[in-house]
């Protein structure tokens, strides 16, 4: 089974923000420094998991993403 960049990068953006112990979640600039990903290619995948309900954005200042459930809970289908 092939898996497309997009995907893979979304993948380990997920990995990287589950890995995360801070309640005010990842910055997006964190995450792109951390997988090797282009800023802007970035924001179209950050689109696309907030869109499907896996991520959501933390409120307040310095505000990152965080999971919307448990990762435990989320699968690679999703």
């Amino acid at each position: 089974m092939k898996i497309n960049t997009k995907i893979r990068y979304g993948m380990r953006a997920m990995i990287d923000i589950a890995k995360s112990d801070n309640p005010g979640g990842v910055l997006q600039k964190d995450i792109a420094v951390n997988q090797n990903i282009s800023v802007k290619y970035l924001d179209s995948i950050i689109a696309s998991l907030k869109t499907k309900g896996l991520i959501t954005t933390s409120k307040g200042k310095g505000s990152g993403y965080r999971l919307t459930r448990p990762a435990e809970q989320i699968s690679a289908l999703d």
